[in-house]
C-alpha cells in the first residue's frame, strides 16, 4: 500500500485547497456535468454537455412550527462551483436557481468574473414568512439559451446547508435529500451528477486532511470560522489548516486583527495549524541563507545571492549604504547570474542618493546591465539595494556590484550592511511566533 513502508503505517494526509477538502472530505450535494478533453474516448457533446432541457436538482422537505415560520428564515450554505471560465462564449449562461415552495428566491449566473480567492462562497438566502407545516427547498443548476458543451467544467458542490428559523437551526441533510437527474436529450447518465458525494468521499480512507482556506480579510472572517467548524466537525480524523506566511499565493488583504480572528477560529475548530513559508529569516535578518553576501571567488564589495533550491520571499532585501567621502563621479559596474537566460520581475537592483531613486534595473534580464556613472557630492548618502519582487525557487541568483567614487575603489569596510523583509511577511512572522509561543496577541488586534 502507498502508506505502508517496511511494514510500518505512514499516515497519509493530502494537502488540498479548501474547496477540494469540501468536495472530497465533507458531506456535500453535487449538481453538474463532467467535462472531458477532446482526446478522451467517448468525449462527445451528447454525453458531456449541459443542455437547457436537462434538470439537475436537489430538494429538501422541511417542517416548520408556527414560531419558526411566521418571521421568515435564512437559508445558508457553502458553495464551490467550477462553472466560471473567462473564455466561455457570451451567448450562453449557467444559473443557480433556489426555490422555496416553488417560488424563486435566487436566480443568478454562475459565469461571474469575480470569485472568492478560496473559491468557496457563502450563500445567504432570506426566505419569506410562511405558514406552519411542511415546505420544500430546491437547488437547481440550469443552462440558459444554449448548450454548454463538453469542454467546459460544469459542477457545483453545496455543503453546510442550514435553515435558521426563529431560534432554531434546521440542518438539511444531503444524504436524505431528493435528487432529480433528468436529461431527455440522451440516454447516458454517467457524466451527469445529482447526488451526494458519499461514493467518493475520502475522509475514511486517508489519515486526515490538510487544507488551505486563503488570505484573511475582514469580509471573510465569519465565513472562515463557519467553514472550518463545519469541515473539521464533519471529519473524524485530523483536520489541519495550512496557512501561507508570505504573499506567494495570497493577495494582500485584511490587517493583523483579521489574522488574529482567523487564528482564533483555527485554534477552536481544527486539530492544528501549519504555517508554510513563514519567513523565519526574520529571527536574525543579518545572517542565514537569505543574507548570503560573499562568494569565495568574488572580489566585488557588494554581492547579493540566494543559494539553489531556496524559495525566495517577496520583499526581502539586502542593502549597502555609505556616505560619500569626496565629490566626484560614482561609477558602478554590474554582473549577475542571468547573462544568457531571462527570468523577469523577480529581483530588482536599485541605487539611491540621499533617499532618491537614481537607478533601477532587473538582473533577471538576459545579458549584463551596462555600467552607470552618477555625480555625487561629499557627505551624500548612497544606498545600493537588491530586493526580491516575487517568490521563486530552484534557481541560483547572485548580483555583484563594483565601482569607484572619485577614482577611489569602493570598499566593503566603508559600508553599512542591512537585510530584512517586506512589511507583510515581517508582520506575519512576529504574529505567528507570538501565537506559537502562547504569547498575548492583543498587540496585533
Amino acid at each position: 500500500m502507498l502508506d505502508v513502508v517496511d511494514g510500518r503505517h505512514i499516515p497519509f494526509m493530502p494537502y488540498v485547497p479548501a474547496e477540494m477538502a469540501m468536495a472530497y472530505a465533507a458531506p456535500v450535494a453535487v449538481l453538474g456535468v463532467a467535462s472531458c478533453p477532446n482526446t478522451m474516448a467517448g468525449c462527445t457533446n451528447t454525453n458531456y454537455s449541459l443542455n437547457p432541457s436537462h434538470l439537475l436538482s436537489v430538494t429538501w422537505n422541511v417542517t416548520l412550527s408556527e414560531h419558526e415560520a411566521q418571521h421568515g428564515a435564512l437559508l445558508t450554505a457553502f458553495m464551490h462551483e467550477t462553472f466560471y471560465n473567462e473564455t466561455v462564449p457570451t451567448d450562453r449562461d449557467a444559473r443557480l436557481i433556489v426555490t422555496f415552495d416553488g417560488q424563486e428566491m435566487v436566480n443568478r449566473t454562475l459565469y461571474e468574473a469575480t470569485l472568492p480567492t478560496q473559491r468557496v462562497e457563502r450563500l445567504n438566502v432570506p426566505l419569506p414568512p410562511t405558514f406552519e407545516g411542511q415546505h420544500q427547498i430546491t437547488f437547481q443548476i440550469k443552462a440558459i439559451d444554449n448548450i454548454i458543451t463538453r469542454t467546459w467544467s460544469k459542477m457545483a458542490f453545496f455543503g453546510d446547508l442550514n435553515l435558521q428559523a426563529g431560534n432554531s437551526t434546521i440542518p438539511l441533510d444531503v444524504e436524505s435529500a431528493w435528487y432529480r437527474n433528468e436529461h431527455p436529450t440522451n440516454s447516458s447518465k454517467a457524466s451527469y451528477f445529482a447526488s451526494s458525494n458519499a461514493n467518493w468521499r475520502l475522509d475514511n480512507i486517508v489519515d486526515g486532511v490538510l487544507f488551505r482556506w486563503g488570505a484573511p480579510s475582514n469580509a471573510s472572517i465569519e465565513d472562515h470560522a463557519a467553514f472550518v467548524a463545519w469541515l473539521c466537525g464533519s471529519i473524524d480524523r485530523p483536520c489541519i489548516e495550512v496557512y501561507w506566511g508570505n504573499l506567494q499565493w495570497n493577495p494582500p488583504s485584511g490587517n493583523m486583527s483579521d489574522h488574529v480572528a482567523f487564528l482564533q477560529a483555527t485554534a477552536e475548530h481544527t486539530d492544528g495549524l501549519i504555517v508554510w513559508r513563514l519567513d523565519n529569516q526574520q529571527h536574525n535578518s543579518s545572517g542565514g541563507y537569505y543574507a548570503e553576501n560573499r562568494l569565495a571567488l568574488s572580489t566585488a564589495p557588494i554581492l547579493s545571492m540566494y543559494p539553489a533550491f531556496v524559495p525566495a520571499t517577496e520583499g526581502w532585501y539586502q542593502s549597502w549604504t555609505f556616505t560619500a567621502n569626496a565629490t566626484g563621479a560614482l561609477n558602478l559596474t554590474f554582473d549577475d547570474s542571468f547573462t544568457s537566460s531571462e527570468v523577469l520581475d523577480r529581483m530588482s537592483v536599485k541605487v539611491y542618493v540621499n533617499g532618491t531613486l537614481v537607478h533601477e534595473h532587473d538582473p533577471g534580464e538576459s545579458g549584463v546591465q551596462a555600467p552607470i556613472s552618477l555625480a555625487v557630492n561629499a557627505s551624500e548618502s548612497v544606498e545600493i539595494r537588491v530586493e526580491t519582487l516575487d517568490s521563486f525557487g530552484s534557481l541560483v541568483w547572485w548580483v555583484e556590484v563594483d565601482g569607484t567614487l572619485a577614482d577611489q575603489a569602493l570598499t566593503r569596510a566603508s559600508m553599512t550592511y542591512d537585510a530584512g523583509g517586506g512589511a507583510y511577511s515581517t508582520a506575519i512572522y512576529f504574529l505567528m511566533r507570538a501565537a506559537f509561543l502562547g504569547l498575548d496577541l492583543s498587540p496585533y488586534t
